[in-house]
């Protein structure tokens, strides 16, 4: 029982020489402020990477059901590989203008290492995300690649599948 007590004695005297002083210690640092890739990538990295117009061939408009669902695409390549961004866009009336940025990339990117871009449009008959299907109808921008920043990439849908 002595030791118990004496242990008690001994502990209660180490924890009560830390001396502590309110205010002598500086006040704790705030977290680290969040920030999203585009930040990390300049000032411009929220603007633009292309902008334009899509139309739609003659005779197509009435061809668009109630679920489709337009799509801009930027790619590295004509074909394969995944969209560096996409947006996806409500049906409204055409010539429909578009600005495809930076905040609509599908992987984090350093812009500043994108040379080209193939740009194309998508209407997705049934509104999913996959490859074409019957019904579907895409476009694409006839001067393909272009840089990033290239404004009046216009672009008209004329394919069915």
């Amino acid at each position: 029982m002595r030791k118990s007590i004496l242990l008690c004695v001994l502990m209660w005297l180490m924890s009560c020489s830390q001396h502590y002083e309110e205010g002598a210690h500086p006040p704790p640092k705030p977290p680290p402020v969040q920030t999203s890739a585009a930040d990390k990538e300049g000032p411009q990295a929220s603007g633009a990477v292309v902008s334009g117009t899509i139309r739609l061939a003659d005779g197509l408009g009435e061809r668009i059901g109630s679920n489709a669902v337009l799509f801009v695409i930027a790619r590295p390549a004509p074909v394969g590989g995944p969209p560096l961004a996409v947006k996806r866009l409500d049906i409204s009336d055409f010539p429909y203008s578009y600005t495809l940025t930076r905040g609509d990339a599908m992987i984090e990117i350093d812009w500043s290492e994108i040379d080209a871009l193939y740009v194309s449009a998508k209407i997705d008959a049934d509104g999913r995300v996959g490859g074409s299907k019957a019904g579907d109808m895409e476009g694409i921008y006839p001067q393909n690649p272009v840089a990033p920043g290239a404004v009046d990439v216009d672009i008209l849908i004329d394919t069915v599948h």
